[in-house]
C-alpha cells in the first residue's frame, strides 16, 4: 500500500539514489551537477517538511518545500522509476493536496523544471495548476528549463 511518511533523516532515503527517474538525474546534474544522492541530501537538508513515498519498504520518491524565504517556498519532488505507473491517481491527488497546504504555509511557490521532462512538465502545468514559462537557459549546463510558480 502506498503511503506518505515524514522523512526523519536523509539515510531514510539514501536507496532511492539508485533508482531515480533518470529524467530527474539528468534535471540534477544539467541544474547543478548534483548526482542523485547529492540532490536527494541537499533537498531534503532545505526542506522544512520532507516527505518520502513507500510502497512498503520500497521508497517510491520524495518530496518538499524548499525554503528560500518567509513567504516563498521551492516545491520539489524526486521520484523512483516506477512511480508514475503505480499508484498514479493516489499519488496525483495526494501531490494536489500537498500544493494547496504548501501553499497556506508560503503564499509563493516557485521553481525550475527541465524543459526535456515533458512528463513532470505536463504533470507541474495540468494537475498542480502551476504557471509554468517559456523555457529559458538555467543552471551550470544553460539548458532550457521553465520557471513555474504558483500563489496563495
Amino acid at each position: 500500500m502506498i503511503e506518505i511518511r515524514a522523512i526523519a533523516n536523509w539515510g531514510d532515503v539514501t536507496p532511492l539514489a539508485s533508482n531515480l527517474r533518470k529524467e530527474e538525474a539528468a534535471e540534477a546534474w544539467a541544474a547543478m551537477h548534483w548526482m542523485p544522492a547529492e540532490a536527494l541530501r541537499c533537498s531534503i537538508e532545505a526542506s522544512a517538511e520532507p516527505y518520502m513515498v513507500v510502497d512498503g519498504d520500497e521508497i517510491l520518491g520524495a518530496f518538499g518545500i524548499g525554503v528560500t524565504s518567509p513567504l516563498e517556498g521551492a516545491p520539489w519532488l524526486l521520484t523512483a522509476e516506477g512511480l508514475p505507473g503505480r499508484a498514479r491517481l493516489r499519488f496525483l491527488r495526494a501531490s494536489r493536496d500537498y500544493i494547496e497546504y504548501a501553499l497556506h504555509q508560503w503564499p509563493i511557490l516557485v521553481n525550475y523544471v527541465d524543459a526535456r521532462d515533458t512528463v513532470a512538465v505536463r504533470w507541474i502545468e495540468k494537475w498542480l495548476k502551476f504557471v509554468v514559462e517559456a523555457p529559458e537557459p538555467f543552471g551550470l549546463d544553460q539548458l532550457p528549463f521553465h520557471r513555474f510558480s504558483r500563489e496563495n
